[in-house]
């Protein structure tokens, strides 16, 4: 079942290939999330979550909240190790760079000494590689609360970042609507995350 799929790909999927790299460590695993962009004009979507501003100009954009991207570890990797604040030789897992979609959301190079190993283009397949110990990388900062053992690394710097609630030009009340009340939601649930 589609189901039982999403569990595997979310849960199962990025265990194995950490497994794997890590006897491997010359092999670089992509995790591709089923998806594809969406044609606002095209009435392929009403109303659609972005973390940047989309390029045309016919859609309405709706700043609905800001985030922090933070480094962050499990605390299992940093065993023996003096310096437990830098990036420098921890595996490190982000995006696959031919998918990203904004280059604001990958490790800036001068913050690392390597090139991620582990990639992904869900940011739900990074933070399980970055749970469960198998590397380091960029967490949301609402994110990290909901995991036990998370170190926050370079706690001095943050990324600021904000996603935007996208839809077409003149779509009428309903939807202006409905973007209040999603807009009003997404910000409290990142609040309740926060504040855990």
């Amino acid at each position: 079942s589609s189901s039982a799929a999403s569990d595997v790909y979310k849960r199962q999927l990025p265990q194995v290939c950490a497994d794997i790299q890590a006897t491997n460590p010359e092999l670089c695993f992509e995790i591709v999330p089923q998806g594809r962009s969406f044609d606002l004009q095209r009435r392929e979507v009403d109303i659609a979550l972005a973390v940047h501003p989309p390029s045309t100009k016919r859609a309405t954009l709706r700043p609905i909240a800001s985030y922090d991207l933070i480094f962050a570890c499990h605390e299992s990797l940093l065993k023996g190790r003096e310096d437990n604040h830098g990036l420098n030789g921890l595996p490190l897992t982000s995006y696959i760079p031919e998918l990203l979609v904004d280059p604001g959301l990958d490790i800036p190079a001068d913050y690392r000494d390597t090139d991620p190993m582990l990639r992904s283009s869900s940011v739900m397949v990074q933070w399980q590689w970055i749970c469960s110990g198998r590397a380091a990388g960029l967490l949301h900062d609402f994110t990290f609360p909901l995991a036990n053992g998370l170190v926050h690394l370079l706690p001095e710097v943050r990324f600021k970042r904000e996603y935007f609630l996208v839809s077409r030009r003149h779509d009428g009340k309903l939807t202006s609507r409905l973007l209040e009340v999603l807009e009003n939601g997404l910000r409290q649930e990142m609040h309740r995350l926060r504040s855990k």
